[in-house]
């Protein structure tokens, strides 16, 4: 099978699949329902329409449309910094419920794509690689929190992450590793550190299988701090943007307590 009708396929199937799941539900187009739940109705629709609305100001470090104004730093580098969250400014407070949906199936068919174009560089058969990108789409995780849309970029990228590691080794190159895991903590750096956590365990299952070791570790080490090194254009601004919020009140939360009570010390 031709390349491009592996990803295609890829692509449509999963879009298919999560289609008709959410109209046999009731969701939009066909239902009334809307996949605004949670912190995509809290959250997200507030947070993207100041962002618009600020960019066309030219001013997207402060906004005066909370309290007495605050400090939107620390909510674009949370929230806004993924390429498609650009798409709002296509969208307005009219038709938000729909721009939602859109931008849901579009990171699901993503998804499916770094995948695809992983398992197809690992030489997998192409039924193998329609079906096992399918299912990474639409694992449980994305079925579970689709309506968090801005967590799916981790798991666009997590592939592409996967496959510069896989270079590395293979290669000694690491370029495509030192990119893909840097845009991976750009685009959500909340996803992003436990991306870091896997490849760092996906890479000690690989390079124990690799004859010599020494100079494929050190790549990977001093490949994975760069990485860490040119986030910290967006990790240190946020770090000081939440420091005056929320991250306050954590300081008074005792973090080294035990729960004595049997029945609620699993939950603590």
């Amino acid at each position: 099978m031709k390349k491009r009708n592996v990803y295609f396929l890829s692509a449509l199937i999963t879009l298919a699949i999560f289609f008709i799941c959410a109209s046999l539900n009731g969701y939009i187009p066909l239902g009334k329902n809307i996949f605004n739940i949670s912190d995509a109705f809290n959250q997200y629709p507030g947070i993207l329409m100041e962002y618009k609305n600020l960019f066309n100001l030219k001013n997207l470090f402060f906004s005066w449309n909370a309290g007495l104004g605050f400090n939107f730093l620390g909510t674009i580098t949370y929230y806004s910094l993924s390429p498609l969250n650009l798409l709002c400014f296509l969208s307005n407070v009219n038709n938000y419920a729909y721009f939602s949906m859109i931008l849901i199936y579009i990171r699901l068919v993503l998804a499916s794509l770094t995948m695809c174009f992983y398992l197809d560089k690992r030489g997998t058969k192409s039924s193998y690689t329609i079906l096992f990108s399918v299912i990474y789409a639409l694992m449980g995780f994305t079925s579970t929190y689709y309506y968090n849309y801005m967590w799916i970029d981790s798991i666009i990228m997590l592939p592409l992450v996967i496959h510069g590691i896989d270079k590395l080794i293979e290669t000694k190159n690491q370029t495509f590793y030192i990119v893909a895991l840097s845009l991976s903590i750009i685009f959500n750096y909340y996803i992003g550190y436990m991306i870091c956590i896997f490849s760092l365990i996906y890479f000690i299952y690989r390079v124990l299988r690799v004859p010599e070791k020494k100079e494929i570790v050190t790549k990977f080490v001093i490949s994975s701090l760069l990485a860490g090194t040119m986030c910290a254009v967006v990790i240190v601004p946020s770090y000081f943007a939440l420091t005056t919020g929320k991250s306050e009140l954590f300081k008074s939360i005792n973090y080294g307590g035990i729960s004595r009570n049997a029945f609620t010390f699993f939950y603590t």
